[in-house]
């Protein structure tokens, strides 16, 4: 192969300073010429351009992630799951629509960095066994009402937080519900220490008690 190569290297400068060559010399730089060998100059082969997509390939590629895109911003409303709060001397019952948050994840997150909350909307924060844990309001803009709910479905307390505080918020016991709602709204509908709550979640479409039935 390298002989090859050489041969070619010296038929070419033969040819450009005009120097004679032999009949066979010829017909190699005649097969040369029209065959266009010149993987030695550092050209495009077939391998630099393999597995690269076409303008076609790329077009349909970039369609297809925005089809999918598209598709995966359109999802089922469901109904909102939901607390009932019941005055423990009887009368009307109170619904608080509300988001769940459940995973450490979401608890953590909760609703800071939310500018708005609908009226009658909230967000429970639920554990599988009692706890004592704080709440605080940092990075948090809304002013809200949170209210201790225990694993007997008795709201223990209902306290006021203060948007971007940093004061930790205790219940008197242990816990196994926090609901947080907008600012005087437990008060605004008549609900206190001492009324029952049970938390209603909503999934496909079946409504179900969790965890914590009606207080007697």
């Amino acid at each position: 192969m390298k002989k090859f190569v050489s041969d070619i290297i010296r038929l070419k400068k033969a040819a450009v300073y005009g120097q004679p060559f032999s009949l066979v010399g010829a017909v190699l730089f005649a097969f040369l010429m029209l065959s266009g060998i010149g993987a030695c100059d550092g050209g495009s082969t077939a391998s630099d351009t393999a597995g690269q997509p076409s303008a076609v390939t790329q077009t349909s590629s970039a369609g297809s992630a925005t089809a999918s895109a598209a598709a995966a911003t359109v999802t089922a409303s469901t109904p909102s799951s939901r607390v009932i709060f019941h005055p423990a001397g009887g009368g009307k019952e109170t619904a608080l629509s509300v988001e769940i948050a459940r995973t450490d994840p979401e608890k953590a997150q909760g609703l800071m960095y939310r500018n708005q909350l609908a009226g009658d909307a909230g967000m429970i924060f639920i554990w599988d066994q009692p706890v004592k844990e704080g709440f605080w309001m940092k990075n948090t803009p809304l002013p809200l009402s949170i209210a201790f709910v225990t694993t007997g479905g008795i709201v223990e307390d209902i306290q006021e937080m203060e948007p971007y505080s940093t004061q930790p918020h205790m219940p008197p016991g242990p816990y196994i519900y926090a609901v947080e709602a907008n600012r005087g709204w437990f008060s605004g509908h008549g609900i206190r220490t001492g009324d029952s709550a049970e938390f209603i979640e909503q999934s496909g479409g079946i409504s179900s008690e969790v965890q914590v039935p009606p207080g007697p």
